[in-house]
């Protein structure tokens, strides 16, 4: 294509710099293209460009318009070869002068006239619109120079084609050329977000003044007003209080709710300031700088009110703004009675990463692997033993992630039979079975939609279920049991076991399509005995959760050092529960439940400490010591080269002194071993000459 002044028509070339929008004007003659481009271009001004093109000189190709203009229908087909996919294409419908019209309309009922233009269709098209105008009281023919026999008859009315008028004619009426019709001005600028009301006015004007009364113009303005009735409609059923406001800052709409809240009908506000109308509102930010703000808290006449502004903005211009306001109160109670919702289905998390107790180096890992899972969205797979949290983990992870707004819906796959389970994970459809309830029922993944559902004792489910909960994974929906219909949602799943799910998938009881599926971010939380640190501190925990001023003493701490807890944290939590409630004052390693004492008891003998490797090397160590003539602390036999921490060596010495094997001195004085100790290693004296034992041969 050339440049923008070629075949630009009347007018030349456009500076497009300062223009917002370009159109292409197609018409079949150049001087059509050239007469609808001058009647066009003062009516769009400055912020619509139009180039005039024709078939008559040929068509460039016409990208990089946004919008093509054609003066016939016929066009269309042929127009649409050289325009780039997507551009619109746009009628320009036209019609007659006012002065003209006035003309035509004097003339006789029964008048018959031929009507001469520059070839068929443009013939054809003047007598449909002279027609639809109301000149119904004239008998037009349509001739144009083609045509191989004009008919002979007196008068010829034509639109400015009157050099084309056939030879003979007496009367010849020129209404001169067509005019843009003012529908087509409305179309151009609606199209471009140009009709304000400046540019209403001037359509106005330019109806009133140039042409007779259009009914495609009277139908544009109607679908307007139709628009206008039914936005207001929608804005009138709007919750919020809606106010709009100009440039200038001066109200333009008030809906029904906003009345009721500024006290004010829309009729009396209309023309106001906003500053009248809402004192406690600052427009300034949103006028001069285009600054939206969301939910600032005002106080007026006794309310308080959530309000939010926006700027409302044309070619880079702020233009107005849009207020939208809520009582305050409202939003409590629709807040509140969601939660309610919520609450009453369990869907909420109940817990977060500060309600997990746990400062060992283990625990530590696990929480801080858990709070990076916690910024996605992949599936979860808690691992371990029974009791050790894991459902406690599920409730931090969804409180700590994006979907913490929306449900938390935790299911217990081990506690539901298999067809109950399925239609309580998927929902289920009117009539699906007997029993179910009329119109049907959301499962479980439709009410964790955005949210996340916690799948505990995921090793339990059925394999059918497996293969149907696979499907929901990959393809995110789900149909409901005895239904069709396929119901997207989004649900982050988390999954808990306390089973070796990798040997079940070898055994062939558990999918392992599935297991892959859910096992991209591992999670294995360590029993409790892995993690000794962080008993007492547990059992302080649950002491003051309970609100009790019991007091663990020394010996049963080291008893819940000892004893290595099957049951993990539930345990401990159980074994708190107990004490609070059987004893009183505070107790003693005899007042532990039945199973803890006896445990305690064999693991405190010697021969269970002489087992247990650690031990051993440390009364080992301390023999060695006392064979040399030397007594050790615990901060010396941590640096033994042991592998030891102080609190562990602390835990053992304990360990050894309530099986009588050592005695811990105060201070510098160091631990040394008793009697049973000595002679459970068999040491010789200090400064002997050394003995057979366990801490080696002679020296």
């Amino acid at each position: 294509m050339g440049s923008a002044g070629d075949s630009a028509g009347a007018g030349g070339s456009v500076d497009r710099a300062a223009t917002a929008a370009r159109c292409s004007l197609i018409a079949f003659r150049q001087r059509t293209s050239e007469v609808i481009g001058q009647q066009l271009k003062p009516l769009l001004g400055e912020r619509v460009a139009i180039d005039c093109f024709s078939f008559e000189k040929g068509l460039p190709h016409l990208g990089g318009y946004d919008l093509v203009l054609v003066s016939s229908v016929e066009l269309t087909s042929e127009v649409a070869r050289h325009v780039q996919p997507g551009t619109d294409i746009l009628l320009v419908r036209r019609t007659i002068r006012k002065d003209s019209w006035v003309e035509l309309m004097a003339l006789p009922p029964g008048t018959k006239a031929m009507l001469v233009n520059d070839d068929q269709e443009s013939a054809a098209d003047t007598v449909a619109l002279l027609y639809e105008l109301g000149a119904k009281h004239l008998e037009l023919v349509p001739v144009y120079p083609q045509m191989p026999q004009p008919p002979c008859l007196e008068m010829a009315i034509t639109p400015g084609e009157a050099h084309l008028v056939p030879p003979g004619v007496k009367k010849i009426l020129d209404i001169g050329d067509r005019v843009v019709d003012g529908s087509t001005v409305v179309d151009i600028l609606s199209k471009f977000g140009l009709f304000d009301e400046a540019a209403n006015k001037m359509v106005s004007r330019y109806m009133s003044e140039t042409i007779p009364r259009s009914p495609g113009m009277m139908a544009a303005l109607g679908r307007l007003a139709e628009m206008r009735t039914q936005i207001e409609q929608v804005v009138s059923l709007v919750r919020d209080g809606v106010v709009a406001f100009d440039a200038e800052g001066r109200v333009t709409l008030l809906n029904r709710r906003a009345e009721a809240i500024v006290g004010r009908q829309a009729w009396a506000a209309l023309g106001l300031p906003v500053g009248e109308l809402l004192p406690g509102v600052e427009l300034e930010e949103v006028l001069n700088q285009g600054v939206s703000v969301h939910d600032i808290l005002v106080r007026q006449a006794g309310k308080n009110l959530v309000v939010s502004k926006a700027p409302l903005s044309r070619e880079g211009n702020v233009v107005g703004g849009v207020i939208t306001l809520r009582e305050a109160s409202e939003i409590e109670q629709l807040e509140a009675r969601l939660r309610a919702e919520l609450r009453g289905k369990g869907h909420v998390a109940k817990y977060s990463f500060t309600d997990i107790v746990g400062n060992s180096p283990a625990m530590r890992a696990v929480l801080e692997q858990a709070r990076k899972m916690a910024a996605g969205s992949s599936a979860v797979l808690i691992l371990g033993e029974s009791g050790t949290g894991k459902e406690l983990l599920a409730h931090a992870i969804h409180n700590a992630s994006a979907r913490r707004s929306f449900p938390f819906v935790p299911v217990n796959c081990a506690a539901l039979p298999e067809t109950l389970l399925e239609s309580e994970l998927f929902g289920y459809e009117e009539g699906a079975f007997t029993g179910a309830r009329r119109g049907g029922k959301a499962g479980f993944f439709e009410e964790a939609h955005r949210g996340t559902i916690f799948l505990d004792e995921i090793g339990d489910m059925p394999l059918r279920l497996q293969a149907r909960l696979l499907r929901v994974l990959q393809e995110k929906e789900i149909v409901r049991v005895g239904g069709t219909r396929v119901i997207p949602v989004d649900v982050r799943v988390i999954a808990a076991s306390n089973r070796d799910l990798s040997r079940l998938v070898e055994e062939g009881q558990f999918r392992s399509d599935l297991y892959y599926r859910l096992n991209v971010l591992p999670l294995y939380v360590p029993p409790l005995r892995e993690r000794k640190e962080d008993i007492i501190l547990l059992a302080q925990h649950f002491l003051r959760a309970r609100r009790s001023r019991m007091r663990l003493t020394e010996q049963v701490l080291q008893a819940f050092l000892r004893y290595h807890w099957p049951g993990n944290v539930r345990e401990l939590e159980n074994c708190i529960e107990y004490l609070i409630n059987v004893v009183e004052g505070d107790p003693t390693i005899q007042d532990l439940p039945v199973h803890i004492r006896g445990s305690v008891a064999r693991s405190a003998s010697p021969g269970a400490l002489v087992r247990d490797p650690q031990a051993l090397a440390l009364l080992q160590r301390l023999g060695e010591a006392e064979h040399g003539g030397r007594r050790l602390g615990r901060r010396s036999l941590a640096r033994s080269g042991l592998g030891l921490s102080e609190h562990e060596v602390r835990v053992l010495l304990k360990k050894l002194e309530s099986a009588g094997l050592v005695r811990i001195g105060r201070g510098r004085s160091g631990t040394h071993l008793t009697p049973a100790g000595k002679e459970l290693l068999a040491v010789p004296p200090a400064g002997g000459t050394g003995a057979e034992g366990l801490t080696g041969g002679s020296r």
